[in-house]
């Protein structure tokens, strides 16, 4: 099985790095994305299902709030492991129609088709075993499978001009947040450890109907799979 972050000690850096920027998250995100993040976001929504949607990784919430806003969502679960961001999510998402689950995706605690979509914000790159995740999603979801994140380029190229472009944004996050640098720095990381995109295309497309769309040479890309028939499928 090929895992995002191998080793333990890995992933646990990686989790006290993204617990130490939960309060400038939102804000490094949209420098991160030149202020396009409201419409990459808004446009992975329109790919959703209406009704019961699980939000995997859900951080502050921002792709849960978009299917409410967007009325798309009957119910939404927020699932999230970090208490800094279940915190964020407590306190912004105050709704009716939505629950907060502390967990993490390679354990999803619902049964199988509990949802119409299953969604993933910006968040893939950060599990510990992304065959397990993947497929973890795609149990838990009846109709379709919305994943939109930063990923591996093809080309070393296109890699290099990556991570000196992360880089330089780190400068600005250095102005607006330098407790939160530390914590920046350790997820850059991510960019070396996650596999190319065909990689997960392949997983993808054992599970259904898959679309793509990519922006900058798919360092940034839009997957939506149509869920086939794959529950009681084994997740191991």
């Amino acid at each position: 099985m090929r895992k995002l972050i191998g080793r333990s000690e890995d992933f646990q850096d990686l989790l006290r790095s993204l617990s130490i920027v939960a309060r400038s998250y939102d804000k490094t995100s949209k420098i991160l994305t030149l202020g396009l993040e409201k419409r990459f976001r808004r446009e992975a929504i329109l790919r959703v299902e209406p009704g019961r949607i699980l939000d995997v990784g859900s951080g502050t919430g921002v792709m849960a709030k978009e299917a409410l806003d967007n009325h798309i969502a009957d119910y939404v679960v927020a699932l999230e492991p970090l208490p800094e961001f279940l915190a964020i999510l407590r306190s912004g998402l105050e709704n009716p129609l939505v629950d907060v689950v502390q967990g993490y995706v390679e354990y999803i605690p619902f049964r199988d088709g509990a949802f119409n979509t299953v969604m993933a914000g910006f968040m893939l790159r950060d599990v510990r075993d992304m065959v397990r995740s993947v497929m973890m999603m795609a149990r838990v979801s009846k109709q379709a499978l919305v994943i939109l994140d930063f990923w591996r380029p093809d080309t070393l190229g296109a890699l290099l001009v990556e991570v000196i472009y992360m880089f330089l944004i780190m400068g600005i996050v250095a102005a607006i947040a330098p407790r939160d640098l530390p914590g920046y720095m350790g997820m850059i990381k991510t960019v070396f450890k996650v596999p190319k995109l065909g990689v997960l295309v392949k997983i993808l497309k054992k599970l259904g109907r898959t679309r793509i769309r990519c922006w900058a040479l798919c360092i940034l890309f839009l997957v939506r799979v149509d869920i086939s028939s794959i529950h009681g499928a084994r997740t191991h």
